[in-house]
């Protein structure tokens, strides 16, 4: 995953999934007056961590797109009006 901060740069991640996607927790609800305790599912949050950075600009970056085709290859444009075509490698040993 890449993200793009307000200072030009590009920040690259990866996300590992929890071994639970799901956990089921206790919650207190009230039917016609009654209080009973219910276990309803709740999402698990996986990690980040970031893998790279980089600052490619002094003015924001607005937009980033991953090529479809080619893993690695992608493109960014900032506001000070350039296009910027970028290869990243090693992506499929993560």
């Amino acid at each position: 995953m890449m993200t793009t901060g307000g200072n030009g740069s590009l920040n690259l991640w990866k996300y590992e999934y929890p071994t639970k996607r799901r956990k089921l927790v206790k919650e207190t609800q009230v039917v016609d007056g009654t209080e009973r305790e219910v276990e309803v599912p709740q999402g698990v949050m996986g990690s980040l961590t970031q893998l790279q950075n980089i600052t490619l600009s002094n003015q924001p970056i607005s937009g980033f797109d991953w090529c479809a085709e080619k893993t690695g290859l992608a493109v960014c444009v900032a506001f000070d009006q350039t296009v910027r075509l970028l290869i990243t490698t090693k992506l499929n040993r993560l």
